[in-house]
């Protein structure tokens, strides 16, 4: 559901935060819901301060919110996506590979196939232990070849050597079809947790198809799929379990990375600055800002308020959404002020001049009568 109403910033803000900050929605179609668990207590079993106790029931709470990037006026977190560049992805997923071989998570990877991939081992003993696949080049795409390769190795966790059987209660072991949605549904969860992109179409038709053949017994189509789900998140937590996937991000990018945060750090550009104002850009707080280094003339001030720019004064500064057109609007403003501030003309700095430039004169006729 996020999926579908994300942007490109992972973050989402509620509704509620949004008119608290004054912010404003550019596209409601991509306002959606969410539900948080709220731990609640009995009267006569609430924990004491700082206590930490298993909580009575959950309480779900609803929320409206929406993509930060499709609201402009909030502040937001910054965040930026460096993305991999020729064979980077393959590179940090075969580290991954290598590390669940170094601690021994999965089997031996054979590479003797034609047209078919598929583990096989001869339980209860399991002294065959194999995933045997086609050639990574008889793929379409990495993504095609790595999706394939997770969908075996989900069916590999269930081995005695390592997670043992699904069920740990029945001790039972899974239907054929039940096991083929639990290896499709680690998978999925292991390239999404990786970065990378599987044919989402062509999961949902193959665990379709295995769900009308999966064994229900008592069971719902929801509660078979929810059964399964939970097998495939214990499978992909055994996988992913203390594996640090930041130390296997290849130099390369974590070097291009470094470089791109020290970029975003600058969270403003100055656009103008002389002796008495400076005018800035400033990405976080998404305004573009005015500030005055000396008290400024009427003039300009109305000016400022005509174009509806407002004056805040934690910020200390004139400002407006940083939109393209207020950016220009307002370097335009401060433009023409420069150029007239020195001139004789309605709205440039100049009153003070001729009040002074009034007084010389006055005092220099009273000196004339004088020394008459």
């Amino acid at each position: 559901m996020l999926e579908n109403h994300s942007g490109k910033s992972p973050y989402f803000i509620t509704l509620s935060k949004v008119r608290e900050q004054e912010g404003v929605i550019t596209d409601e179609d991509k306002i959606t819901s969410i539900v948080s668990y709220v731990p609640r207590f009995k009267k006569d079993n609430k924990p004491d301060k700082g206590e930490r106790r298993k909580p009575d029931w959950m309480q779900p709470k609803f929320h409206s919110v929406i993509n930060v990037d499709f609201v402009t006026g909030i502040k937001k977190p910054q965040y930026k996506a460096t993305a991999f560049k020729k064979l980077e992805l393959n590179q940090y997923v075969e580290n991954f590979i290598k590390e669940l071989k170094r601690l021994k998570r999965i089997p031996e990877l054979i590479y003797d196939q034609t047209d078919s991939c598929y583990y096989v081992s001869n339980p209860p003993l399991f002294t065959t232990d194999e995933i045997h696949l086609v050639q990574i080049n008889s793929f379409k795409g990495i993504a095609e070849y790595y999706s394939t390769l997770f969908h075996e190795i989900t069916h590999s966790t269930k081995s005695a050597n390592r997670m043992g059987c699904r069920d740990k209660k029945s001790k039972k072991k899974l239907a054929y079809a039940n096991e083929e949605l639990v290896a499709e549904m680690g998978a999925m969860i292991a390239c999404t947790e990786l970065g990378l992109e599987y044919n989402r179409q062509n999961s949902l038709t193959y665990l379709k198809g295995w769900l009308s053949k999966a064994k229900k017994g008592d069971k719902n189509i929801d509660d078979v799929l929810i059964e399964a789900y939970s097998f495939a998140c214990d499978a992909a937590e055994y996988l992913l379990k203390d594996i640090d996937l930041e130390k296997l991000i290849p130099d390369t990018m974590q070097d291009r990375a470094n470089e791109e945060t020290e970029e975003l750090e600058k969270d403003s550009k100055i656009l103008f600055e002389d002796d008495r104002m400076k005018l800035i850009n400033h990405f976080v707080d998404e305004r573009v800002k005015l500030f005055f280094k000396t008290m400024p003339d009427k003039g300009i001030l109305k000016i400022l308020k005509d174009h509806k720019f407002r004056y805040a004064p934690t910020a200390k500064a004139w400002q407006k959404v940083n939109t393209e057109k207020n950016i220009e609007e307002l370097k335009s403003i401060v433009n023409n002020y420069v150029k007239n501030r020195d001139k004789k003309i309605p709205g440039a700095n100049n009153e003070k001049r001729l009040r002074v430039a009034k007084v010389k004169a006055s005092a220099k006729l009273k000196l004339l009568k004088l020394n008459k």
